[in-house]
């Protein structure tokens, strides 16, 4: 009960046990279920699980003792068969599921268990086993917490690689293109790809990454339609708005749609809220088994790339619209020039720089009254700097018109 390792348990418990009954030696035989075979715990020598006493006594689960071991056939291992062993006494260690292994007590005089003898050795058999179950459920759990612990900081560390390196483009086929590079290596996948819902509602793939040696032999430009068809992971990952993963594609209904030469899959839906953007997956060549973790982190990077995409589109949309401002502020044949709150110039037209006869690099970044300045026509007042300047009214928020003058400054 107070200690957490087995090889200094198992000495201690040997030890107290051969002093206890006057025994030269004693071990452990742990059971290997996979191999059926005893595992000696202090030289890790083997047995075939069988006709011998230490595999009786873990399939029986009983206690068995004898004061002349020489006297049963297969009653001991290969080599401890010349070694003059005489009393022999064998104890299960039984666990909460079961017996995990035997201890074994040797002498090389024949020595007679007494019904006492065999009662402790049984109790002490049993706490060791329990111990010994304890010390493997906290070495799994410590590997377990370890494990996760690293995974949880590589995902970190990715995310925050992903989110840095998407922050700082602007072009969505390069956000696209290092996102399935970083996801395929982290997961260590053959293949990915990522598709966008186009306007005649099908899965259009925008990037690849990874081996594309199974599209030899195909078109130069392949179409991936047939592969994403109304069938394939891809299309029912997007109709249930879920990740999709299978582990033996071979085996399943998608088996005659996704990326050919792939046994495993893994398809993940992009939303902007209810609105669906596309879907990336991973393939895998081999037979690979899909952990909580490893979607969970996939998810996190589908939210993050609906952003990517949601900003990268609405960067492309604001450059077309100012696009379009431009083209109509320049085709118009009125001089035009805009000031901000400050009456500072912000943009002037081709027919204002003709007007004016001053080009708009000369113009943009200073106030409009040191540039340019104008006069009523009617009272051949001079407008600006005073209250009655249009522009002024109308940064204030008031309508004023005015048949004006440019002067030259």
């Amino acid at each position: 009960s107070r200690s957490l390792d087995a090889k200094n348990t198992i000495r201690n418990v040997v030890r107290k046990l051969m002093d206890m009954v006057d025994m030269d030696d004693g071990g452990v035989f742990l059971m290997d279920r996979t191999n059926m075979a005893l595992v000696c715990y202090q030289t890790e020598n083997t047995m075939p699980f069988g006709d011998n006493i230490p595999s009786k006594v873990v399939e029986t689960g009983q206690v068995h003792a004898c004061s002349d071991i020489t006297k049963e056939a297969g009653a001991v291992p290969e080599w401890l068969i010349d070694s003059d062993i005489k009393g022999c006494c064998c104890i299960p260690l039984k666990g909460k599921e079961g017996v995990l292994g035997a201890l074994y007590l040797i002498s090389f005089e024949p020595h007679q268990f007494t019904d006492e003898e065999k009662r402790i050795l049984s109790s002490v058999g049993d706490m060791t086993g329990i111990a010994l179950e304890n010390i493997r459920l906290f070495e799994d759990m410590s590997a377990l917490y370890e494990y996760h612990h690293r995974r949880r900081k590589q995902e970190h560390n990715n995310l925050l690689r992903l989110a840095s390196g998407l922050a700082s483009v602007t072009d969505l086929k390069e956000a696209i293109d290092a996102t399935l590079n970083l996801v395929r290596d982290s997961l260590n996948a053959d293949f990915a790809c990522l598709a966008a819902i186009d306007d005649a509602d099908n899965l259009a793939v925008k990037a690849v990454a990874g081996d594309l040696t199974f599209m030899e032999g195909s078109a130069k430009t392949p179409s991936f339609s047939e592969c994403f068809g109304a069938d394939s992971i891809e299309r029912c990952a997007m109709e249930k708005k879920n990740p999709m993963y299978v582990s033996a594609l071979s085996m399943s209904r998608f088996n005659m749609t996704g990326i050919p030469g792939h046994e495993s899959a893994v398809s993940i839906p992009i939303y902007s809220g209810e609105k669906p953007l596309g879907v990336f997956s991973l393939y895998f060549k081999s037979t690979h088994e899909f952990k909580e973790e490893d979607v969970h982190f996939l998810q996190i990077v589908s939210s993050i790339l609906s952003v990517a995409i949601e900003r990268s589109e609405f960067y492309e949309k604001m450059l077309m619209e100012k696009g379009m401002a431009e083209v109509v502020f320049n085709s118009m044949s009125d001089g035009l020039y805009t000031v901000d709150t400050n009456r500072v110039i912000t943009s002037v037209n081709r027919a204002g720089e003709k007007m004016l006869g001053v080009p708009a690099e000369k113009l943009i970044g200073k106030r409009c009254m040191d540039v340019i300045m104008h006069r009523d026509v009617k009272s051949d007042e001079l407008l600006c700097g005073s209250g009655k300047c249009p522009l002024s009214c109308a940064v204030k928020g008031a309508n004023m018109s005015k048949d004006m003058d440019y002067i030259e400054p």
